[in-house]
């Protein structure tokens, strides 16, 4: 059993480096941007199935830690797959704007550096100085060290260019990537073996029942055994025959996780929380207001030296308040309760961190006790 992560800040909701997201056909009643918004339930829609079509890409405008990646709610279905990769390394670079152009203009003529060649792959994303609107490369173009030529993109240029405008190439090469979690069942085994009887319409495969699926919590779920340092990411789910025949990604978590040195201590909790509210008949009959339910987890974390409890637990509590989100991870070493026991989640109270003892050679030890609720809207 490895120790619980507490995960965040969420890199996706910075605004000061504001991540891009691109890749995939998604449609625009429902664009890949809704997988920034802090509302889980307000899901990103592709345009049909296909492998191509279910990718996306974010670019970060700098590098960034990463730990953990979740998506909290989507409809992968039981026959899904997903992949996370990272890389540091960009498809092309040195490139810069080779003469003026016009706004409106769907071409433009492009330079590489003196020192190094480019090759501009149809489908790859850029950016162009002064100009946040992410076009996308229409046809290949190679320009050799010091080398020009004509690159055709879309969308339409929306603003003038006098030339010599550096561009920022959005998408990442993972010939060799930082991490590659590989090809991983969406749904997991939820049942270890022993676990159901042999009636159990899942004891062969050990996986949720279709009919549950809305009951049971399934987030998609990356947890790295170290952050890796990236500025490109790409996801990617492999579900051609789902049954709604589009893929529906609902909020995207992506952070480095304080692992604390010390695990949490026995008493711990884990609880299914419903605000249902119930009114009786004069007759005895019942009726029920049914509200979802939500977990809520208490774990406290004690004998903390002063360095790791103020620079992380203590900034943690000023940074995330009550109100911004995190992720809880119980064991990233789990394989059998890991989707139980992960959830995006907000701190439901600010317990104060508390001196609980002394060290043998007389230093402070510190601990507190994390009420955590989970985030289901």
């Amino acid at each position: 059993m490895a120790n619980f992560i507490l995960s965040f800040p969420n890199w996706i909701d910075s605004t000061y480096f504001v991540p891009v997201f691109m890749g995939g056909d998604w449609r625009t009643t429902a664009p890949l941007d809704l997988l920034k918004t802090r509302f889980v339930t307000e899901a990103a829609r592709s345009q049909t199935d296909a492998i191509l079509d279910t990718q996306f890409d974010v670019y970060y405008p700098a590098p960034r830690d990463h730990r953990v990646m979740v998506v909290p709610i989507h409809n992968v279905s039981d026959l899904g797959k997903h992949r996370n990769r990272y890389t540091n390394t960009p498809k092309f670079s040195g490139v810069s704007v080779g003469a003026s152009a016009i706004q409106g203009a769907s071409s433009i003529t492009v330079q590489a550096s003196t020192t190094v060649a480019a090759t501009l792959t149809d489908g790859d994303y850029f950016q162009i100085a002064g100009d946040s609107t992410v076009y996308k490369v229409s046809a290949t173009v190679s320009l050799a060290a010091g080398g020009s030529d004509t690159l055709s993109f879309s969308p339409v240029l929306t603003s003038a260019l006098s030339g010599g405008e550096a561009i920022t190439c959005l998408t990442g090469d993972y010939t060799t990537p930082l991490h590659d979690s590989g090809w991983v069942d969406t749904w997991p085994i939820l049942y270890p073996w022993g676990s159901i009887g042999i009636n159990h319409p899942q004891w062969w495969t050990g996986k949720l029942e279709r009919e549950r699926r809305a009951e049971i919590p399934l987030p998609i779920v990356d947890v790295l055994s170290s952050p890796v340092n990236a500025q490109y990411q790409r996801v990617e789910i492999d579900d051609t025959q789902n049954e709604d025949e589009v893929i529906d990604l609902g909020r995207l978590f992506d952070s480095p996780g304080w692992q604390p040195s010390r695990n949490f201590g026995y008493g711990n909790s884990l609880v299914w929380e419903y605000g249902t509210e119930v009114q009786t008949a004069l007759g005895g009959a019942r009726w029920y207001r049914v509200v979802d339910g939500r977990r809520v987890v208490r774990i406290t974390v004690s004998a903390l030296d002063e360095q790791e409890a103020f620079t992380q637990g203590f900034d943690m509590q000023a940074v995330l308040r009550t109100d911004r989100q995190l992720v809880f991870i119980y064991d990233p070493d789990d394989t059998e309760h890991l989707f139980r026991r992960t959830m995006v989640c907000t701190m439901r109270k600010v317990n104060p961190l508390v001196n609980t003892s002394h060290g043998p050679s007389g230093q402070r030890l510190w601990g507190t006790t994390y009420e955590l609720e989970e985030v289901i809207e």
